[in-house]
This record gives C-alpha cells, sequence and structure tokens, in this order.
C-alpha cells in the first residue's frame, strides 16, 4: 500500500508532496517552541510581575490555529488521524485498499470546496483589526486555506502512493454518483420549496385583497388568480 508509485507523474507528485512536508514539519515545530515561550512570557509577567502581557493571549491563539491546520495537514500525510478500522480491517486486502481510496478522495472533494470560501473570508478579514496586536485579522484567517491547500495536497499524494487507476477510478465514479445523487435531492427539495412559497405569496396576496379568484369559462371547477386591474 504504501510502495512508490510507478507512474513518473505520480512520483513527481509524491516527490513534491514530500518536499512540502518537510516544510511543514519545520514550521510546525517553530510554532510550538514559539507557542511555549509566548504562554511562559505570559504566564510570568502576569503572575510574576503583576504586569500582564496584553497582546500574548491573542497572539497565542492566532499561533494556536495556525498549529493545529499545520498538525492536521501532517497527520493526514502521516495516516494518523483518528477512524474506525474495525469493519474495514476484516475486508480482503483489495476493498480495504478501496475504501482507503474512498477516504482519501472524500478529503479531496471535502478541502477543495472549501478552500475559495476560506479564502474569501480570509481576505474579507483583512480590513478587520485585532485589538491587541493592530494586525489584519486576515493573518489568523488565513490558517483555513492554507490548511486546506496542504491536506488537498497530502490527500493527492496518499493517492498516487496507495491507489491503482482503477481503484482511482472506480472511486471517482462512486463519488460523482453520490454527488449527483445529493444535488438531485437538493435540487428536489429548492423546487418545492419555491412551489410552497408561491402558493404562500399567493395567499397572502388574496387575503390583503391584490387578487382575487375568477371561474374559468372553459372549465368551470376552475379557479384562477388573476391580478386585479
Amino acid at each position: 500500500m504504501t510502495a512508490e508509485p510507478t507512474h513518473a507523474l505520480a512520483r513527481l507528485f509524491c516527490h513534491v508532496n514530500r518536499a512540502v512536508m518537510k516544510v511543514t514539519e519545520a514550521v510546525a515545530v517553530l510554532l510550538v517552541v514559539a507557542e511555549t515561550l509566548i504562554l511562559l512570557a505570559g504566564v510570568i509577567s502576569r503572575y510574576g510581575f503583576d504586569n500582564p502581557l496584553t497582546w500574548s493571549d491573542e497572539l497565542a491563539q492566532i499561533l494556536f490555529i495556525w498549529l493545529s491546520m499545520l498538525g492536521a495537514v501532517l497527520a493526514l500525510d502521516r495516516g494518523e488521524h483518528m477512524r474506525l478500522s474495525a469493519i474495514v480491517n476484516k475486508l480482503p486486502v483489495a476493498w480495504r485498499e478501496w475504501f482507503q481510496t474512498m477516504a482519501a478522495l472524500t478529503v479531496c472533494v471535502f478541502v477543495a470546496l472549501i478552500i475559495m470560501p476560506a479564502y474569501t473570508h480570509a481576505i474579507e478579514q483583512m480590513d478587520i483589526t485585532t485589538p491587541a496586536l493592530e494586525i489584519p485579522d486576515g493573518l489568523r484567517a488565513a490558517a483555513l486555506p492554507v490548511g486546506a491547500g496542504l491536506m488537498l495536497i497530502a490527500a493527492i499524494s496518499r493517492l498516487a502512493r496507495c491507489s491503482s487507476m482503477r481503484q482511482l477510478g472506480l472511486g471517482v465514479l462512486v463519488v460523482a454518483a453520490l454527488a449527483g445523487g445529493a444535488a438531485g435531492v437538493v435540487l428536489g427539495q429548492s423546487f418545492t420549496a419555491l412551489g410552497a412559497a408561491k402558493h404562500g405569496v399567493r395567499y397572502l396576496l388574496f387575503k390583503a385583497g391584490a387578487l382575487r379568484p375568477v371561474a374559468d369559462h372553459d372549465q368551470a371547477q376552475t379557479l384562477l388568480w388573476i391580478r386585479l386591474a
């Protein structure tokens, strides 16, 4: 499952992913050290000198958000996220590999869907200034799109390492079918809600006197709603 991929493009992507993850690991280590020092300085300043650092908590929160996202990226790349594998482990090897392919594809779809909204949110937050440090709040919000982008790289690399073309193709078909079904359900509910809203508006207009029922001359039992002149 973890053998080096045979396709040249897949091997190249895995090499790029390894380089990206090494940089991510180094940044995560620096964040852990900085977080520890900042919290220690804040505690000593507050309780030792009775002169709290007003910016320490805010900076620690920002760094913790970045550390959480980078930690999630590294855990995904190493396959160390919590998961329930009791049933999957009892399946044949081929089925286990296919379910792992589906898991990686699910991650790809999810992070791909949140990258653009997260990026938009981070850009919008750039106009907001944090109270203590007085820096753009978008620097804090940028942790989400950056983390999502790195997760996408890690998930694709995992597919390149662990999945055959047949497993990948079948997984893509299943994900596409599920996405199409979900889209159909959402559209159906939207049209149903739209129809109910139209009837509700007609009823309110009738009660307000803006509409009146008129019998159709061709079908005496049919009532049509028309606007008063």
